[in-house]
Order: structure tokens, then sequence, then C-alpha cells
């Protein structure tokens, strides 16, 4: 420092050169802060939303793995059917045009099984654009489209829903279902964000000590000194007015909070329809299987008779409207035991329990 001039004579006077070293610890240990006790009991429900949201994703995967696996042997089934379509289309033919040409058969009969021949031939190249379709999607998701798939067993057992009331299944849905308790949670996350907003016009209190040292060389009085200070005590904040901040924020927390209890009551809705659909249809499902299976024996009855009876009781049209419905129905069939497989899971999924455990059991039901 330089004194150029003093009136002061306690005053040093001139120039003079010293080192001043200060060194101190402060030290706060809150004793009430509402603000972040509502913080952590928040962080706690993020962290539960967190999970239930990984094991929802887990179980939507398990469930579209399982629908494009079987959308593969449907597709697979479709081609199968429409092989056989074609080839007995062609048998037909093949006799038409020969009984034409040796003058024993109609000219029409003929143009009709080659006409029927171009149309199932297109619904052949349709059937395995399909199929590459699906296992396109199948390569999607999984990596893995060219890999063999295991057909599904002949004789399958078919379960009914138990227990089978339809009540007993939405309730199930509602304390289980994992759609459901994530918008719960972000509900609980919601009102915990509006309770600690509202918090801040709650006072603070917490515990304070301040320890410093400051030893210094000179002064304008000319001499060193070194002196500590030791303060310690506890602290109350307590805020008056942020120009209309805080209520705001409160304001737009309460309306986040209505919207995720709307948001709640609608997941709720839809998990009810889930429900009622997935258990409806497993249960019809059960009665259709059984309907074809009659169907298909029938019409295969149907099919046998008419091609004996051909040219005399029945016309070349009447065979093959005879093939085209033996082969629908047994498509019919063969989706509709995918659907009640694809219906048992959507049940388990709407009451959250769908897992691993259920896909080994699904795997049982494999060639």
């Amino acid at each position: 420092q330089d004194i150029i001039a003093s009136d002061i004579n306690v005053f040093g006077s001139g120039k003079s050169n010293f080192d001043t070293t200060i060194y101190g610890l402060n030290l706060n240990q809150p004793l009430f802060d509402w603000d972040r006790f509502k913080r952590l009991d928040q962080a706690d429900r993020e962290r539960a939303f967190a999970d239930v949201e990984f094991m929802l994703a887990e179980q939507a995967l398990l469930l579209k793995v399982t629908e494009r696996y079987l959308s593969v042997l449907a597709a697979q089934d479709n081609m199968n059917f429409s092989d056989k379509e074609v080839a007995a289309v062609m048998a037909q033919k093949a006799s038409a045009k020969k009984r034409y040409e040796a003058q024993v058969g109609r000219r029409v009969d003929y143009l009709e099984a080659k006409a029927r021949a171009s149309s199932v031939y297109a619904d052949n190249l349709a059937a395995r654009n399909m199929l590459d379709d699906a296992i396109e999607a199948m390569r999607e998701i999984s990596g893995a489209g060219t890999a063999s798939y295991l057909s599904l067993k002949e004789d399958i057992t078919l379960l009914p829903v138990e227990p089978a009331s339809l009540d007993y299944w939405i309730d199930l849905a509602m304390k289980n279902s994992l759609s459901v308790q994530l918008q719960r949670h972000a509900l609980s996350v919601a009102d915990f964000e509006m309770k600690r907003l509202q918090s801040n016009h709650m006072p603070t209190v917490s515990l304070y000590a301040r320890f410093n040292n400051e030893a210094q060389g000179g002064s304008l009085f000319g001499g060193s000194s070194e002196v500590e200070a030791l303060e310690y005590g506890v602290r109350l904040n307590m805020k008056l007015y942020e120009g209309g901040t805080s209520n705001s924020r409160i304001r737009e927390a309460a309306y986040r909070y209505n919207a995720e209890l709307e948001a709640l009551q609608n997941q709720m809705r839809q998990v009810t329809r889930e429900t009622r659909s997935a258990f409806l249809d497993l249960n019809s499902s059960i009665s259709k299987i059984a309907s074809l299976m009659e169907g298909i024996e029938a019409q295969q009855a149907v099919v046998k008779t008419k091609r004996k009876g051909y040219p005399n009781l029945f016309t070349n049209r009447e065979v093959l409207d005879a093939e085209r419905d033996l082969y629908s129905v047994m498509r019919d069939f063969a989706k509709a035991r995918y659907d009640y497989l694809l219906a048992d899971l959507r049940l388990k999924a709407a009451v959250g329990s769908l897992g691993e455990d259920e896909l080994k059991k699904l795997n049982e039901l494999f060639e």
C-alpha cells in the first residue's frame, strides 16, 4: 500500500508490503425444509413410475413378438391352403378340358375352370407376398426373420376362462394392469409436484456455524493482526412475496394434476374395454373353433360328393365353389386357433400377469 498523505497521526506513511491470509470453514445443516422432503417423496414416485414403465414395455414386447410369430404361422397356413386350392383347381381344369376336347363336356365348364384357375393363381401370389411381409415383420423386431417356425400342434387343449366372470377380470385389471399402475404413478408424481410448490410458502430452518481466521501483515494503522471469529446459530428463512410467481406455478401444477387424473380415468376405461374384448374373444374362440372343425368335416363331405356327382348331378362351377368354400373354412379354422392364443395372452396382459412363464406354457403347444 502507498499512503501519500494523512491527517491522522496514528496512520503509517509511505509504502509498505505485506501478506494477508484468510481461511475459514462454513457448515450448514438444514433442520426443516418441506420442499426437500417433498422432492424426496417425488423422486421415489418417479423411480416407481420408471420401474412400471419398464415392465409395461417388456410386456408389450412379449405380446408383439408373439403376435408377429403367430402372424407368420397364419401366413404359412394361408400359403399352404392356397397351394392346395391351386392344385385342386388345376386338376378340375384339366378334367374339364379333357372332357370338352373329347366332346363329352361343355365348353362353359372348361372356361369356368380356366377363369377360376387364374383367380386362385393371383390369390396364391398375394398369399406368398403376405408370407414374405410377415417374415420381414418378424425380422424387424427380432432380427431373425428367416429362422424356422414351429407349427401349432393339431390337438391343443382349449381352456375356458376361469373364473367365468367378466366383473372379476375387470376388477383384477383395475388393480394389476401395468398401464393403470403407470398412470397412477404419473398422477402421484403430479400430486407431489403440486404439494412441493405449495411448500414454498413454508419457512425453512437450518443450523449454521462459521469459523474464520484472518492474518494480516499490515494495515493503514501500520501494524499486523490475526483475528479469529466463530459464529453459530439457527437461521429462519421465510418468503414473503415473489411477485405472484409461486401462485402461478401452483396453479400450473394443479392443472397438470387434473390432466393426469383425467388421463387415469381414460386409461381405466381403455383397460376395461381391452379386458372385456379379450374375455369375450377367448370364450367365443372356443365355440368358433369347434364350429369350424365341424364345418371342415361337412365341407369335405360336400366336396367329395360333388366331385363324384360331376358332371351328371353337379356342374363344374358347383365343384369349384365347394372346393373354394372348403379352403376358406380351413383358413378360418387355423386363424381362429391363433386368435384363441392371442386372446388368452391379451387377457393376461390386461390384468398384468403376462410374463416369460406364460410364453413357456405357450411353447408347449407347438410341434
